[in-house]
Order: C-alpha cells, then sequence, then structure tokens
C-alpha cells in the first residue's frame, strides 16, 4: 500500500511539472499571431490611420535594423494610447508595440497575460528568459513577437518585420 501511495504521489508531481511545460512550437498559432497587427491595424500608414484614425503625435524615430544591430533604420514613429507604430521611410509597418491591453488580439494573448499561458497557446519559445519569450516566423523571414515579461506576466508585445525592409 504505501508502495502504491508513493507511486501514485511521484506520477502526480510529474503531471504538475508537465502540465506547466511548454509543448513543442505551435506554428501555425505563431504565424497568426505575428501577422496579427497588420491584419489589425494595416500594412502601410495610409492603412493604419484608416484602421485607427490620426495619431496622438507621429514624429522621426530610428529603428535597429535586423540585418545588424548597429545599423538604424529611419522611422517615422505614430503614437495612440498604448501603441507605438514604427512605419518606415517605403511607409511599410517595421514594428508594432503594445503596452496596454484591450487591442483585440487573437487568442486572448495580451498585455497582463501570464507567461505560462502564452507558452501553452504558443507552444516552446525560440527565445527565452525571465524577462522575455520571442517567437520567429515559420518561412524564413525575419519576423517576431516579443513577450516582455515583469513577474511573469506580459507587460509589452513587440512586433518586429524586418521583412520589410
Amino acid at each position: 500500500m504505501k508502495r502504491l501511495a508513493a507511486s501514485l504521489s511521484s506520477l502526480a508531481a510529474f503531471g504538475a511539472l508537465a502540465a506547466g511545460a511548454a509543448g513543442p512550437t505551435d506554428i501555425v498559432r505563431v504565424d497568426d499571431y505575428i501577422g496579427a497587427p497588420r491584419a489589425l491595424f494595416g500594412r502601410s500608414g495610409a492603412e493604419i490611420e484608416r484602421a485607427l484614425g490620426p495619431p496622438l503625435t507621429a514624429e522621426a524615430a530610428r529603428v535597429a535594423s535586423y540585418r545588424d544591430a548597429a545599423v538604424f533604420r529611419a522611422t517615422r514613429r505614430l503614437s495612440y494610447p498604448g501603441l507605438v507604430i514604427d512605419l518606415l521611410d517605403t511607409g511599410r509597418v517595421r514594428r508594432v508595440r503594445i503596452a496596454a491591453p484591450g487591442r483585440g488580439l487573437p487568442l486572448g494573448l495580451d498585455v497582463g497575460t501570464e507567461r505560462a499561458e502564452v507558452e501553452r497557446l504558443l507552444g516552446e519559445p525560440q527565445e527565452a528568459d525571465d524577462s522575455h519569450l520571442m517567437y520567429l516566423y515559420s518561412d524564413g523571414y525575419p519576423d517576431t513577437v516579443h513577450f516582455h515579461l515583469r513577474s511573469a506576466r506580459v507587460r509589452e508585445i513587440e512586433w518586429n518585420f524586418g521583412s520589410a525592409e
């Protein structure tokens, strides 16, 4: 009887560990999530302004190139409440950052979501530590989504569209 109880206890402990572990990356969900900002807000400055209206501010800014982090690309930064979008001089979206919940993102993944829920829905990230999770687009384009974390919750979501370069 003691042996059975010990075996059941070990099995329960293993199940608890496995339940918190991320499964393999769900490529379809990751790709859909990476595409979400362009689907929701647009792929160009004109589409964004049609979807969201005029920005609170629009200013010159710079974003590191995906090819070389020491090289910066000029952008036009559009700021909305809890949302910042960087456009290249071609008008294409280069980066989107969301720091406030409520933008209708897919899968319910938003600012405030627990890290474990991100990993449960998207699977294992390609890069992770205590402060962030990073997922890559599947087809080789340099498009990514980063979940910036604080106390194991999403504090900001950042999409980088290197393919826009």
